[in-house]
């Protein structure tokens, strides 16, 4: 059994096409089936998703800092390309960085299904006071 799925079939998005592998009929053991679907498929999952990612290394993009890392010169943030709880974040390193701050970063790396990125020159935009 093989199946194609699509993620992102919206338009102006970008899609990514996973195929899975076929699955053992292990004298006809459906959870055993699913286990090793799950195994598999995982790592094909997040395989596929750093290769796709890594067209993204060098561009620019508008992030939204949502959090720093206490003890590490690291924020936690997110571009127009990330949707919260469902893909990826953007790890900025450097910057002296606050949740709220606005800044522009230059994707450096893929680290699985995050990107990491460095900020550029200008000063981000602080965040609104409370």
């Amino acid at each position: 059994m093989s199946m194609n799925i699509k993620f992102n079939p919206e338009e102006g998005k970008q899609n990514v096409v996973l195929h899975s592998t076929t699955l053992p009929q292990a004298n006809g053991d459906y959870y055993g089936r699913v286990e090793h679907a799950e195994t598999i498929g995982m790592t094909t999952i997040i395989a596929n998703i750093a290769a796709a990612l890594q067209t993204r290394v060098g561009s620019v993009r508008h992030v939204l800092v949502e959090e720093r890392i206490d003890g590490e010169d690291l924020a936690i943030g997110r571009a127009d390309l990330n949707a919260p709880d469902v893909d990826g974040a953007i790890v900025v390193v450097g910057g002296n960085l606050q949740a709220g701050d606005r800044l522009e970063v230059r994707i450096s790396a893929v680290r699985g299904v995050d990107l990491e990125a460095v900020p550029i020159a200008a000063a981000p935009v602080p965040a609104a006071p409370k």
